[in-house]
């Protein structure tokens, strides 16, 4: 039983280990893709970065939420942290130069900057020190609350639903 223990926890270093090293080969893409494109100011351009940004956060997430869940069932020491160890540091290098030329590149739609900035700001959360939490940014306000036309009309001429 030992063995399948130990043999579990190596493929899941070994796991973390190909996630991280495709995050850092994209991110690495999409850094070259986006300094290529930096002069062309497009929507396709800053599309593509958004849909990019939200895949890298969505990969991110997973990692952390499986640590999670691992730690839960079976006692995890810290250094199996996807975030918390020095083969991240690469790519924790390379998201942060992502986000300085996207804080060079003048956006054409202030929504896409907005989106692209909260998305890089949460995926830098990942890698803070408290491995208990993750930081969510709600950036929006709240919308009022939603009310069925029916509802309303009939609510104005007295009638009881």
């Amino acid at each position: 039983m030992q063995e399948k223990y130990t043999f579990k926890k190596e493929t899941i270093k070994e796991s973390d280990s190909n996630y991280i090293n495709f995050l850092e080969s994209f991110v690495q893409s999409i850094t070259h893709y986006f300094s290529q494109n930096s002069n062309q100011n497009n929507s396709f351009t800053e599309n593509e970065m958004i849909h990019s940004l939200f895949l890298i956060e969505k990969i991110h997430f997973y990692l952390f939420s499986r640590y999670k869940l691992y730690k839960q069932i079976v006692s995890f020491p810290d250094e199996f942290h996807p975030f918390h160890h020095t083969k991240t540091d690469t790519l924790l290098h390379l998201i942060k130069r992502l986000d300085r030329l996207m804080d060079k590149y003048p956006f054409l739609d202030e929504e896409n900057q907005i989106q692209c900035q909260n998305i890089i700001s949460q995926i830098l959360n990942y890698y803070s020190q408290n491995t208990n939490s993750i930081e969510i940014r709600i950036t929006a306000p709240l919308p009022k609350p939603w009310k069925p036309r029916e509802y309303s009309n009939n609510i104005n001429k007295g009638m009881k639903v």
